[in-house]
């Protein structure tokens, strides 16, 4: 008998590049390893039971079907991949983000997502007291004049900014001091989008969307917060796919990561 290991269960994506502080997607992010473990809690509405998912749950309609026909699921939990237990919680449920809507799974691009869409949210406990970050991240932008918030911070009355679009510039910074780039040529609004934000110092980052550089800027951004998905200010109000923090300068393995990441997305050729 011969066994053939696929390049997913050999090597997932955190198998290659370790050390990440937190890593939430729907697909596994660490092959074989990861494969029967939840990437989701979700809740259904019909009767607000509860069950934990995997990858292959998600995506092959055995979620879909566990919430029924004409139902919706929200998330309560999507699971930290990372190992270090930083899982994304919301336990109120209006704050809950959607995942499956009228008993279909909610999808960007023919890959599952989780649709925020004003007030939904998730705290966890990552911490940034470190000048080195580098985020990778999948999510979709609004294509009208507003701003559009992936990343904002829990205990800060001015709100970290990590990642926002005001439609097509992207920040790298709080809300006093951030680096804005044009990328209105680049971005297609209404669909996914890969945006890479790396901090080498507090004074020198750079932000790559869809593989595309900007220039590095020299502006101080605060550290010392608690991560939150979704900004308070300026709420996502669009799909999220997959969200990776490393506490590290990821820089000498952008590309590979940000490859290994638009071959199951396709978001850009």
């Amino acid at each position: 008998m011969s066994w053939i290991i696929t390049g997913d269960e050999k090597n997932g994506l955190l198998d290659i590049y370790p050390g990440a502080a937190a890593a939430y997607s729907l697909r596994n992010l660490q092959g074989r390893s990861g494969k029967d473990s939840a990437v989701v809690r979700v809740r259904r509405d019909n009767d607000n039971a509860e069950a934990d998912f995997t990858a292959a749950e998600v995506s092959d309609g055995t979620l879909a079907a566990w919430v029924g026909a004409g139902n919706n699921g929200f998330v309560q939990t999507w699971y930290d991949q990372s190992g270090n237990g930083n899982d994304a919680t919301q336990v109120t449920a209006a704050n809950q983000p959607e995942i499956v809507s009228g008993g279909t799974l909610v999808e960007e691009n023919g890959n599952a997502a989780l649709d925020f869409t004003g007030s939904q949210f998730f705290n966890t406990s990552v911490s940034f007291n470190n000048a080195l970050i580098s985020v990778f991240a999948v999510n979709t932008y609004n294509n009208v004049l507003q701003t559009s918030g992936l990343l904002g911070a829990q205990n800060s009355s001015s709100d970290f900014r990590y990642m926002i679009v005001n439609p097509g510039f992207v920040y790298f910074g709080n809300g006093s001091n951030y680096y804005a780039i044009d990328q209105r040529g680049i971005l297609n609004l209404e669909t996914p989008v890969l945006t890479t934000a790396i901090a080498i110092s507090s004074q020198n980052r750079q932000i790559f969307t869809n593989g595309n550089a900007s220039s590095v800027n020299t502006t101080n951004y605060s550290t010392g917060f608690t991560l939150r998905i979704s900004s308070r200010y300026q709420p996502l109000n669009k799909p999220a796919q997959e969200l990776i923090v490393y506490p590290s300068d990821q820089s000498a393995n952008r590309a590979a990561i940000e490859a290994n990441i638009n071959t199951h997305y396709s978001i850009y050729p």
